[in-house]
Parts: structure tokens; sequence; C-alpha cells
């Protein structure tokens, strides 16, 4: 177990990230998201500029390509993009029937009642299954308007944990009545989480720069990562750190304090409100901490990192949720 940690670690500075081969980049360009610190390069980036509305409907990349027997990977917040080496360009992985007939223990499920949407304002499309099922009210104008990007119909209008939803072979779609707006899950954290071996993959990383390189902390850079996106009570959080200088060099010997926290900023444990967590990074700049999440908790995490290093303070956040 201390030689995965040890690798999940070493995995910040891109060490064990596979590349994709040079044939994959001959399209497109390339193009750095900091809200997730990945990149999108050459034809992933032409599938990613293609859709009519890519960061609703794909969310932001969490990893960068990677290789692995002949295919070819990138996951995003809310799918999964492929590409085989004799395909032409990437295609989506069908996340929305595989989580519908992969459904988490915790997660219930029941039929929606039909008059909970007046079936005055719904029309029934053919399945996967063969079978015709209703689309409704504003799943059905989100299906008109991105039927071509998200597929079939897998189900009839569902409740899961109290929020409506529908499945579709591309997506899950969530329906909040506050708003009254439709959002898409973020099947494609799940299937991270669920199938990738690796998941030191998502761990951000700097954009690429061809500047000479300097060491100096003119300005200090905090990057981190959760090892689950969800977990249950009563289970171990690893967080993974690395701090670096402006140049993306890494910084040894920085002094990082670290806060779990309620939404609302109160600490997450009540038998230690006041201390955080104290680490020091490593030679290759990284540190590592860890929590046991309360039994009794539910909902969001927050995780407030702030380092020290000579006379410079960095500072970063990340968040995950306990699944109820």
């Amino acid at each position: 177990m201390g030689k995965r940690r040890l690798g999940l670690l070493l995995a910040l500075l891109g060490a064990i990230l596979l590349l994709p081969s040079r044939s994959l980049w001959a399209a497109g360009g390339s193009k750095y998201f900091p809200e997730t610190g990945h990149t999108i390069q050459g034809v992933f980036l032409d599938y990613f500029l293609a859709q009519p509305d890519a960061p609703r409907l794909m969310g932001y990349p969490i990893t960068e390509a990677i290789t692995r027997n002949g295919v070819t990977i990138q996951y995003f917040q809310r799918v999964v993009l492929q590409k085989g080496a004799h395909d032409f360009a990437p295609s989506p992985l069908k996340l929305g029937s595989l989580f519908y007939h992969n459904k988490p223990d915790n997660l219930h499920r029941s039929p929606l009642p039909l008059n909970t949407w007046n079936t005055t304002g719904c029309q029934s499309f053919r399945g996967e299954d063969g079978k015709q099922h209703p689309v409704c009210y504003e799943f059905l104008k989100f299906y008109e308007k991105y039927k071509a990007y998200i597929g079939r119909v897998v189900s009839d209008p569902l409740e899961e944990n109290g929020i409506p939803v529908q499945y579709f072979e591309g997506a899950r779609l969530e329906y909040n009545p506050t708003h009254g707006r439709v959002t898409l899950s973020n099947l494609g954290e799940w299937y991270f989480q669920r199938y990738e071996p690796d998941p030191s993959l998502r761990l951000p990383l700097p954009p690429a720069s061809n500047a000479p390189h300097r060491r100096a902390a003119l300005q200090i850079e905090v990057r981190l990562a959760a090892e689950k996106i969800l977990l249950f009570p009563g289970e171990t959080q690893h967080i993974f750190i690395q701090v670096t200088n402006h140049l993306g060099e890494p910084l040894p010997g920085a002094q990082v304090s670290l806060r779990f926290l309620t939404p609302a900023g109160a600490p997450l444990s009540p038998t230690d409100p006041t201390r955080p967590q104290t680490l020091t990074t490593n030679a290759q700049g990284c540190a590592q901490a860890a929590i046991t999440v309360p039994i009794n908790y539910r909902g969001r995490v927050v995780v407030r990192v702030s380092a020290t290093f000579a006379d410079q303070t960095g500072e970063s956040e990340t968040t995950f949720r306990v699944w109820h």
C-alpha cells in the first residue's frame, strides 16, 4: 500500500502518465483548462469544439489523454472519449446506459408518476430496449435540442434520491425544480472513480511552457486532488498536494496547512475544531493527507490548503462529496 501511495504522489509530476501516439495530434491544436488543470489536444479538441455547448454537455477534462492497448481515452467531468488506432475521430462511451444498468447500491430509484409532468407535455420515443418511453417537459426540450449527442432513451422518467432524472445512452439528466433547469450528471467522474486503475491521472498539471527555468518562488502554485470524488460516511479520503513555483518547478520543504470544512466553513470534525493538519513537502514538492469522514456526515466537504515557502504563500481548495 505504501508503494502505491508513493506512486500517486510522484504522478503529480506527470511521470507515470501514458502519452498518446504522435498521430493523435495530427489535427487541431491544444487548449489548457485551468478549471481542472488539464489539456485537450488534437482530434479530441476538434471533437470538443464541434459540440454545440461543450462545457454543458461534456464538462472540463479531468485527465490528460492516455493510451492503453492501442486505445486512447480522455476523461471529462461528464463523458469519457475514446479513440482506437484506426478510428478517424474519438467517440463518447455510453455512460448513461452503463450507469443505469450498474446502479450504486445507495441510489434509491423509483418510477416518477407521469401526473407529475401532465402527460400532455410528453412525447414517446423508441428506446435502446426497443420499447416506447415518454420524455416530458424540460427533459423533452433538452432532448429535442441535444438528441444527436445524448442518443436514444434508456429509461422512463425516474426519481432517484428525491431528484427527477431520466437516462439516455450518453447522459443522465437531472431536473432541479427550484431553478427549472436540466443538468447532466458527472458520469465521467463516476466512471473514473469506479473503473480507472490509476487515480493519480486526475491530479492537475501546469500548462506547458517553453520559458527558461529558474529556481525561484516569485509565486507559489498549490495543486491538490482528492483520491475519490464520492465516498461513503466512515471511509478514508486521501488528498494529494503539490507545491510549485510559477514555472511549475517543485518546491521541497514548503509548509502546508490543510483543513477539512463543511460548505458553511465549519470544521468537519467537532473533536478538533481549531488545529489544521500540517505537512512538509518532499523532494518532489509533494505531500499527502488523509481524513476519515465522520460516520454521521452527509454532503459536500471542502478541502482548503495553504502553503508557505520562504516569504511567499499560496492557497487552493477542492471538494468531494459524501454520498447519501
